[in-house]
């Protein structure tokens, strides 16, 4: 058997820009999910990344006893911001950032679960350089 690499794949979706690609599990890890909120733009948007990580934490830890599978996250700070944004008046959304406007999106629910949200369960944070290559982040001193 032979092996040859034939391409190089690149990412030109991002570009000198921060991606925040967060697990979701479903029900008793009947299966995984994935949301990508990116296009911090390095340079220009690392407060709003900042602030991203410390809600992506806020998550993870919301439930540090488990989670039972009708419990939400519309407690934790941010949430309506970054997960949930139609849970927003017009005006407070109108009153977000622009880049947060942009990356806000919905958190996953369970397929099988009949709208029941899905575990935030963890995140890693990604570089994509000028080229489109992706590098891994090392995140220090999260409060």
């Amino acid at each position: 058997m032979e092996l040859t690499i034939k391409e190089k794949v690149i990412n030109l979706s991002y570009l000198n820009a921060y991606v925040v690609e967060c697990e979701a599990m479903y029900g008793d890890a009947d299966g995984w999910g994935e949301v990508e909120v990116g296009g911090f733009t390095r340079g220009k948007d690392e407060h709003l990344l900042k602030e991203f990580i410390e809600f992506c934490e806020r998550m993870k830890n919301a439930y540090p006893h488990g989670r039972g599978g009708y419990d939400d996250y519309g407690h934790v700070e941010g949430f309506d911001k970054w997960f949930n944004a139609d849970n927003l008046t017009i005006e407070e959304f109108e009153s977000l950032p622009k880049k947060v406007q942009e990356l806000s999106t919905e958190w996953l629910n369970d397929p099988q679960g009949d709208g029941i949200e899905a575990t935030f369960r963890d995140y890693e944070v990604f570089y994509y350089d000028e080229s489109g290559i992706k590098h891994k982040v090392e995140v220090k001193g999260i409060k």
